[in-house]
C-alpha cells in the first residue's frame, strides 16, 4: 500500500512529495523532513520537485536497517538521489539528506 502527501514549501518554489511503502511515518518525522528539505537550497543547485519514499523492512534479522529513505530531487538536466537506512526514522532521514547534500 503506497500514500502519496504533497507539500509545498512557502519560502521556496520546492514541491516535497511524501510517499510511503508498507510504513506508518509520525508526523513530527515527515516535519523533520520538510524541514531538512527547505535548508537544501543553499547548496547552489536550485531543486524544484523532491521526491522522499518512506519504507520499513518487515524482516526481523535485518531490524539495524528496518527504516529506509530515498530521496530524489529533479530540476531541469539535474537529477540527485541518495537513500539511507537506519533502526528508527529520524536516524535514516538525517543520514540520507546528508547523502543527497553531498551529491
Amino acid at each position: 500500500m503506497s500514500r502519496l502527501n504533497r507539500l509545498h514549501l512557502a519560502d521556496d518554489n520546492l514541491v516535497v512529495h511524501l510517499r510511503t511503502d508498507h510504513a506508518d511515518v509520525p508526523a513530527y518525522v515527515r516535519e523533520h523532513t520538510r524541514d531538512r528539505l527547505a535548508r537544501s537550497s543553499r547548496f547552489g543547485v536550485i531543486v524544484e520537485v523532491v521526491d522522499v519514499v518512506f519504507a520499513t523492512e518487515r524482516n526481523p534479522r535485518r531490524a539495524a536497517d528496518s527504516h529506509r529513505v530515498e530521496v530524489t530531487g529533479r530540476s531541469p538536466g539535474v537529477v540527485v538521489r541518495a537513500e539511507a537506512a537506519g533502526p528508527d526514522w529520524l536516524t535514516a532521514v538525517d543520514a540520507c539528506i546528508e547523502r543527497w547534500h553531498e551529491r
